[in-house]
């Protein structure tokens, strides 16, 4: 019975990913419309600055810039997505040993990037990082305990990304 269910569950786990690759392969020109529209009024409000400062201090810091983390699978994975701005700077944070996990600020608890065994882990790998190019990891969610708009840390290695809002 516990045979059963596990083959039905990683049967679904593999179909989902698959699914999200085949979705991902095409050029998604969709990305722009999910980032806020900058403000041409002089009262731009303090958040948007904090949020710009924070745009600028990632770019110069780790070289990337963050598209989404997004519920997917229903619910049961987090997909977080990444675009290099700056190869040179990026190369940690494509670290194929670098441990990876999401902090849901409300709980503490910490989602791993799962691996399981027939095929591996949840994240793009790439021996050198490609200016441009928009890269992804997938994290569990079990018990779809982050729910959209929940805010939530994305750790990469040493590198923190703090107050993300989870769509």
């Amino acid at each position: 019975m516990i045979s059963l269910r596990w083959n039905i569950l990683s049967s679904a786990l593999i179909a989902s990913i698959m699914l999200m690759v085949v979705g991902c392969a095409g050029n998604r020109k969709d990305t722009a419309m999910a980032q806020p529209a900058a403000s041409s009024t002089a009262g731009v409000d303090a958040n948007e600055n904090e949020k710009d400062l924070a745009v600028r201090q990632l770019r110069g810091k780790a070289g990337i810039e963050v598209e989404s983390i997004r519920l997917s699978s229903a619910g049961y994975m987090l997909d977080f997505r990444y675009r290099v701005v700056n190869a040179s700077l990026a190369v940690p944070v494509m670290d194929r040993t670098a441990v990876c996990y999401v902090i849901d600020q409300k709980s503490g608890a910490k989602m791993i990037v799962p691996a399981p065994p027939k095929v591996g882990s949840l994240r793009q790998k790439s021996t050198a990082p490609v200016e441009g190019k928009i890269y992804y990891m997938m994290f569990a969610n079990p018990g779809r305990r982050i729910q959209a708009g929940d805010k939530v840390t994305v750790v990469i290695d040493t590198l923190e990304i703090p107050d993300l809002t989870v769509q």
